[in-house]
Order: C-alpha cells, then sequence, then structure tokens
C-alpha cells in the first residue's frame, strides 16, 4: 500500500466509527465524496452492480468476497481496493444516517474512483482465481490418503493387474521411477492412467522389476 495511514489493513476492515458516527478512513478526500449521479445505473449490462449480482446473488456477498481477497493481501494489499471498500462502507453509513436519499451501488463507487469496470472486474478473476486455485491444491493435498487407498485396494483386488501392482509399488517407493514418466488420477472413475504409451514405458528403469511384479501379480491371484 502506498499511502501510509497507519491502520493495518485489519483495523481498516473493521471499519472504526468517530464519535459522530462517521467512517474514519485517513484517506484524503475519501471522506468528502459523494455518490455520482452519472454512474451506470445497477442493472446496466456489464456493469459492475450486474455482474456482481449475477456472480454472487447479491452486493453483500460480492462485497464479502472481496474483503476477503483484501484481507489476505496483508499489508500489501492494493490502495485502490481499499479505497473502494471504504467508499461503499462510508456511502453505506451515510444512507443508513439519512444522509443519503438512496442506497450507494458498486457503479457509483467505481465511477467516482475512476475505476473502470473491466479493470475491476479482471483483476477481482485474477484475484479469485489465486484464490481458489489454493484452496484446490489444499483439497486434492487431503485427498491423497483415499486416493493412496484406491490405488491399493485395486492393486490387491482380482479385478487389479500388473499395471495397477506397479502402480502401487511406486507410490511405495519400491520402485525408484526416473524416466520422468508422469502419472495421473482420473477422478472421475479414480483409475490410474500413464500419460505415455506402452513402448516408451518398457524403455524406462520399471522394465528392470517386471519380473517381480508379474511374480507378485500371480500370488495375488491365486485361490485362497
Amino acid at each position: 500500500m502506498k499511502e501510509d495511514t497507519e491502520q493495518s489493513i485489519s483495523e481498516i476492515l473493521d471499519y472504526p466509527i468517530n464519535s459522530e458516527g462517521a467512517l474514519v478512513t485517513r484517506r484524503g478526500g475519501l471522506s468528502r465524496m459523494k455518490p455520482r449521479l452519472n454512474a451506470p445505473p445497477p442493472g446496466q449490462i456489464g456493469s459492475v452492480d450486474w455482474t456482481m449480482a449475477h456472480l454472487f446473488g447479491s452486493t453483500d456477498k460480492a462485497i464479502e468476497l472481496i474483503e476477503s481477497l483484501v484481507a489476505g493481501q496483508g499489508e500489501n494489499a492494493s490502495e485502490k481496493w481499499v479505497r473502494f471498500l471504504l467508499l461503499y462502507k462510508q456511502w453505506e453509513i451515510q444512507y443508513k444516517k439519512g444522509d443519503l436519499d438512496s442506497a450507494p451501488t458498486l457503479n457509483q463507487v467505481c465511477h467516482s474512483l475512476d475505476f473502470d469496470a473491466r479493470d475491476f472486474i479482471g483483476e477481482l478473476q485474477v484475484g479469485i482465481k489465486s484464490l481458489f486455485t489454493k484452496v484446490g491444491a489444499i483439497k486434492a493435498t487431503m485427498a491423497i490418503p483415499a486416493i493412496v487407498d484406491k490405488v491399493i485396494d485395486v492393486a490387491e483386488s482380482d479385478e487389479g493387474d500388473t499395471k495397477d501392482r506397479e502402480l502401487a509399488l511406486r507410490l511405495a517407493g519400491m520402485i525408484d521411477d526416473k524416466s520422468g514418466v508422469n502419472v495421473q488420477i482420473n477422478n472421475s472413475n479414480q483409475v490410474a492412467v500413464m500419460n505415455k504409451g506402452d513402448k516408451d514405458r518398457m524403455k524406462s528403469p520399471l522394465l528392470q522389476f517386471s519380473e517381480t511384479v508379474e511374480i507378485i501379480d500371480e500370488e495375488v491371484r491365486k485361490e485362497p
């Protein structure tokens, strides 16, 4: 953040109120701003209000997400987005006090701050993508034990074949794969899929373990 406001991001998003019931912004000029009546109406297709309503269902939900993204950036939060939140909150407080005739819109805030709708939506998209990518990575990591259990179950079953047992042994670290062959888990049916063809696989160091895997395969298939 470029401006020294003497507030942490958490203090800013607590929206402190002074003795007169006004928002303490500590940003020059922000407290004197009023909604611009020439801003696009909320229902205008492609505007910020229209887009947020269609994506999140309501302005409140959109503001909550933006607050989370800004808070997550800590002291590196973009001043432009901080000012956006503060100005919207300031006008919301003024409207509830009766100082404004109508509730503020996101379009009015963007218009007053010269925050172009395309830039707003584009930057928000980048922030959401980064957040959900990290959330997805965490969820995928937490699913690893269940995925490994499934691989082992398939390898031990009568339906499993040599490749299934080979994969289970590699996951256990009993096979040192230095070929760089990638392994993916198909979430739809949880079946292991090798990215290279059988011919390429046969060129890998796994070839030296083929007899061992076949012996294990035969033992598993024996009748009890």
